[in-house]
């Protein structure tokens, strides 16, 4: 007498069942991976934009060290400078320079720059930073 055979002995391929199941497990263990992936992304575009507005920042206090102290005093107390590209990203400057106790003879200035910019068009982010700036040498 014949045996009965049981399992995929006799059949080839595999079921939908055994598909949709392997799909599943496929997509549990790619999933988390890719979320993984994209989280590390935008980190990296965070401090690459935050890079940038610190190098921007660096550049604008060098660009007014190199003037006289005179003519940095004699900015106005509020201004806008020139937005600087760097690759896509536009920063935009925000200058306030404030004398430092004036009536003491020291000749120095406080420097505080606002540097903004735009992620996704949506977001306004912000990197502040300040400086004294003196005649001595």
């Amino acid at each position: 007498m014949p045996v009965a055979r049981h399992g995929r002995a006799g059949r080839q391929g595999i079921s939908i069942v055994e598909a949709l199941v392997a799909i599943a497990i496929l997509s549990s263990s790619i999933i988390p991976i890719i979320l993984f992936l994209s989280a590390g992304t935008e980190t990296v575009r965070g401090t690459r934009d935050a890079s940038g507005a610190a190098f921007v920042a660096n550049r604008t206090f060098e660009e007014l060290r190199a003037r006289p102290f005179d003519e940095v005093l004699a900015l106005p107390k509020n201004q806008a400078l020139a937005s600087v590209d760097l690759g896509a990203i536009t920063y935009r400057r925000t200058l306030q320079v404030a004398p430092m106790a004036p009536d003491s003879g020291l000749r120095a200035v406080l420097l505080w720059l606002k540097v903004e910019w735009a992620r996704d068009r949506r977001k306004t982010l912000s990197y502040e930073v300040g400086t004294v700036l003196s005649d001595v040498r």
